[in-house]
């Protein structure tokens, strides 16, 4: 099963970085030093979910540098390369480039028909675009699901990978939430242009004119989210398209494990 967490190839959010949780019944437990890397506000949440005193965990943490794709699973590295100086994937179907921040590909749901779920945030504490993609390496653009889509996502995926405007336009900006329990350690990695970084060439249309390398890749690319919010649930084989319900710095999302899928 897949977990995986983007942002799209844009200057302002080179910063940012992303964590995630897995929780459910089977799982191991944490220990007290994940414990203390998962935000208070997360474990809050997760005690509202019923039987969670019976979950166990698995923390996902995001690498400092990311300068190569030595944290990508094996399927992702087929598709991604070093790109002004960050770890990029380039995804055709949208003609898009994005950061895979942090993933994995392994036994998340380790009980058949059980329900599991993933708490996602960012760091430090701030706002930002982010993707989360979840479920299995086969990938299905015809399914319909039904989904939320909140009024104030409109304005931001309405052009999320900011082909046709200016960073200084868009409705989501880099901001610090509030001062991180420790200060940020990495420093920006990406030497690419100041705007249109996540365009690939067929479809910048901003005007920068964003002439940003492309390769022949494939691969799905993050749904629409901004910088997070509440508890999400989401069941079943879901795409890679899962929108966000938008508020704060974290999404929490249950899958259905009939399937066991998380891409």
């Amino acid at each position: 099963m897949y977990i995986g967490v983007g942002v799209p190839s844009i200057k302002r959010f080179d910063l940012v970085r992303s964590d995630y949780l897995v929780m459910g019944p089977g799982l191991p437990q944490l220990t007290d030093a994940e414990k203390a890397l998962v935000p208070a506000d997360i474990m809050a949440q997760v005690k509202d979910i019923p039987h969670s005193s019976t979950f166990g965990m698995m923390l996902e943490r995001s690498p400092d540098d990311q300068s190569t794709c030595a944290h990508l699973c094996d399927e992702m590295k087929k598709h991604s390369k070093p790109r002004h100086g960050r770890c990029d994937f380039y995804e055709p179907f949208g003609d898009g480039h994005s950061w895979r921040l942090v993933e994995g590909d392994k036994v998340y749901g380790p009980t058949v028909g059980s329900t599991y779920y993933v708490a996602v945030w960012l760091r430090p504490f701030t706002s930002a675009k982010f993707g989360v993609a979840i479920g299995t390496w086969k990938e299905d653009f015809y399914t319909k699901y039904d989904k939320t889509a909140p009024s104030k996502c409109a304005a931001v995926t309405k052009d999320y990978e900011e082909k046709e405007m200016l960073a200084k336009d868009d409705p989501v900006k880099m901001e610090v939430c509030k001062a991180p329990a420790t200060g940020i350690t990495w420093k920006e990695q990406w030497t690419g242009p100041d705007e249109c970084g996540a365009a690939g060439t067929k479809s910048a249309k901003c005007p920068d004119s964003g002439k940003a390398m492309t390769g022949g890749n494939v691969g799905s690319s993050g749904g629409d989210m901004t910088a997070a919010t509440t508890i999400a649930p989401t069941d079943g084989a879901v795409s890679a398209s899962n929108v966000a319900r938008t508020l704060q710095a974290w999404i929490i999302v249950s899958i259905a494990t009939l399937a066991l899928v998380l891409q």
